[in-house]
């Protein structure tokens, strides 16, 4: 099974130079912002990435997902000095390889792209075409995980089950609460 992850995790890096890192500062507007649930027969990957200030210690971290919402499994890892771009884009690599490592052939991707993986070819690369963008807010478990990346001491971890502390978060993600947002009005 040859996968080119690289190729897909180029194409998040062109959506974030892209995409001007939030510097828009035109006038705001609030909206609600909510988890969403993978599609029947799909796995759910979000990941993100966080930075103790530009160029400070880093990480990533991210979760699997089911149709139901249901915790599948998380990962996290300490990266060391780097962007915020950087540890997301190793987040990205990382999750993707864990989707691919357990056999899931259909996989929406939440955070910064969709993946749709053919199950008879299980080309990411084929399939990393449409980049969508989470907020923070629809996005929480997996900004508690990559903050978690930060501050651990062992190069990785792979959990089966929900941290204590991330229980209630995940519990606001499958009952579908919102958090307002505030974002720049189109011209």
């Amino acid at each position: 099974m040859d996968i080119d992850i690289s190729a897909c995790v180029f194409k998040a890096l062109e959506f974030f130079v892209i995409s001007n890192f939030g510097l828009d500062h035109r006038p705001s507007h609030s909206m609600m912002v909510s988890w969403k649930k993978a599609d029947a027969g799909w796995v759910k990957l979000n990941m993100d990435g966080s930075f103790l200030g530009n160029l400070g210690a880093s990480g990533f971290g991210g979760l699997i997902y089911d149709q139901n919402g249901t915790w599948i499994c998380g990962y996290a890892r300490k990266v060391g000095i780097a962007t915020s771009v950087v540890a997301k884009l190793w987040g990205l690599k990382a999750g993707l390889s864990i989707v691919v490592s357990m056999g899931f052939p259909k996989c929406c991707r939440g955070a910064r792209c969709v993946l749709r993986i053919k199950p008879r070819l299980m080309s990411i690369v084929d399939d990393c075409r449409s980049i969508v963008h989470t907020f923070k807010e629809g996005n929480r478990c997996a900004d508690a995980m990559a903050r978690r990346g930060i501050t651990m001491d062992s190069d990785f971890v792979l959990l089966s089950s929900v941290p204590k502390d991330m229980r209630n978060l995940v519990a606001f993600d499958a009952f579908g609460d919102a958090l307002p947002r505030s974002i720049p009005r189109p011209p």
